[in-house]
């Protein structure tokens, strides 16, 4: 919740809220491969994630670049896809991510460490607005 809170002060946002793509809390992706094989664990979590784009100032897509396997990948496929439409509709054309991915925030730090060369020295706050940059929502579905 730190690397968020950093990211929604870089925004200039007063307000954090954060959703999950995937309702159910979960430690990793294996786990999200496990209880992520039936559709409706997934669609219970849209009316949330939409009633967060109507009061979005900025959207950070944050879920990992790792899929789930199994049956939970092509749900997490068409949940990205919804996730998409949804936030073109609320009128939300672009989200934030770090690098260009929807990286999850506790791998934010590790993105930007000195040893990968992808930003200039500086403090984490400095580091991580080098790399946090705006896509098309709609590159996210891919």
């Amino acid at each position: 919740m730190n690397q968020v809170r950093v990211a929604a002060g870089i925004l200039d946002c007063q307000h954090l809220r954060v959703v999950n793509l995937f309702p159910v809390p979960t430690r990793d992706v294996p786990a999200i491969s496990a209880l992520g094989t039936q559709p409706e664990v997934w669609l219970a979590g849209r009316a949330e994630v939409a009633a967060a784009f109507r009061d979005a100032d900025a959207v950070v897509a944050g879920w990992g670049v790792t899929a789930p396997v199994g049956p939970a990948r092509g749900f997490m496929r068409e949940q990205v896809a919804w996730f998409a439409g949804a936030a073109e509709d609320a009128g939300i054309p672009e989200v934030w991510t770090v690098g260009g991915q929807p990286r999850h925030p506790s791998r934010w730090h590790r993105y930007v460490a000195d040893r990968y060369g992808r930003v200039t020295p500086g403090s984490p706050t400095e580091r991580l607005a080098q790399v946090l940059v705006a896509v098309p929502v709609g590159t996210l579905a891919g």
